[in-house]
């Protein structure tokens, strides 16, 4: 299971990043005055978000002081991190473990909320009465509690509609974190997702997915900030990628991706085959881990939400089996996700 936990340092937030899609905890620092800044995990892709990428302008926070009184909350910034690949939590994600802590579905990655507690139109901090206080989190993308067992058991530090913090007397100030005035720019602002689309598989594949060959072209004058760049979109070790730009000569150029894994991507995202057997021992991926994106500099302010298909699009792709066939039953899909 994965849920929720306040840090009132960010200090305490980096040592977190290990911990990715698996973290299973209590509270660690839960204690906070109005005006301070914390930070919250909202749990990972695949589980409780119920998108691709989490954008910061559809989730709200709100908190419910001792009072009674619910304040909306400033969402400074929300990303993403992963586990450190050596971690128990990715070792046993191809193998087996007695430890309901890091009994998940492996590489989602988690999503990290920094929450200031000042008035998000204002940034003044907040009247909050001193005492027991909870956070809600609320999206339309975002599930607040996960049964991952199955059981229909409420863990009671797994909803995002209720995490706990205990109020303080006295005013702080939101964490500057690291941030040189006038020199640099905040440093967590560099963490969130910047615009991408996304390549996914449609159709039902009939065996294992070798991977697949794809062909885009871009405008280049689109682009000035940089090329359009290709990422993986888990941190599977066993994903090949590779990417190679080619200009046309007439203000575009071509694209060219692959992505494979000689063992092969699964018939679906679960890491067992029918008869029980964890094929990611063999080297194997999640179907999910099939996906890749194509992102690029958020300072770039010609392609957006509407017209990002006049400066990139799809010419060719297919996915082929581990023997290198055509899969017909199956196709990309490009979507906008960010």
């Amino acid at each position: 299971m994965k849920t929720q936990h306040t840090i009132s340092s960010i200090t305490i937030g980096i040592l977190l990043l290990s911990l990715g899609g698996c973290a299973s905890m209590q509270p660690l620092s839960n204690l906070a005055r109005s005006g301070d800044t914390v930070t919250i995990s909202l749990g990972g892709t695949d589980s409780n978000a119920l998108t691709p990428i989490l954008k910061k302008e559809e989730v709200s926070v709100t908190i419910t002081d001792a009072a009674g009184r619910a304040y909306p909350v400033k969402l400074r910034n929300l990303f993403r991190v992963y586990s450190d690949p050596t971690s128990h939590y990715d070792y046993v994600a191809t193998g087996s473990d007695n430890q309901i802590e890091t009994y998940v579905s492996p590489h989602q990655g988690q999503w990290m909320a920094v929450l200031d507690l000042v008035d998000p139109v204002s940034a003044q901090p907040l009247p909050l009465a001193a005492g027991q206080a909870n956070f809600a989190v609320s999206s339309p993308k975002l599930q607040t509690w996960v049964d991952y067992p199955g059981y229909g058991w409420k863990w009671t530090n797994g909803d995002l509609s209720a995490i706990p913090i205990e109020i303080i007397t006295g005013n702080g100030a939101p964490n500057p974190l690291n941030y040189l005035t006038p020199v640099s720019y905040s440093p967590l602002n560099g963490l969130e997702p910047e615009p991408q689309v996304e390549i996914t598989a449609t159709g039902i594949p009939s065996n294992l997915i070798g991977g697949g060959m794809f062909v885009f072209k871009y405008v280049i004058a689109d682009f000035v900030s940089g090329n359009p760049r290709v990422t993986t979109t888990t941190p599977d070790p066993n994903v090949q990628l590779a990417s190679h730009n080619l200009p046309q000569g007439d203000g575009t150029a071509l694209l060219k991706v692959m992505i494979s894994n000689p063992h092969g991507f699964n018939l679906n995202n679960s890491k067992l085959d029918a008869n029980g057997v964890n094929t990611l021992r063999a080297g194997q991926s999640l179907l999910r881990s099939l996906r890749f994106s194509i992102a690029w500099d958020s300072s770039n302010n010609a392609v957006s939400d509407t017209n990002w298909q006049n400066s990139i699009s799809l010419v060719s792709g297919r996915y082929v089996d581990l023997n290198g066939n055509t899969m017909s039953e199956l196709a990309p899909v490009v979507t906008k996700i960010r």
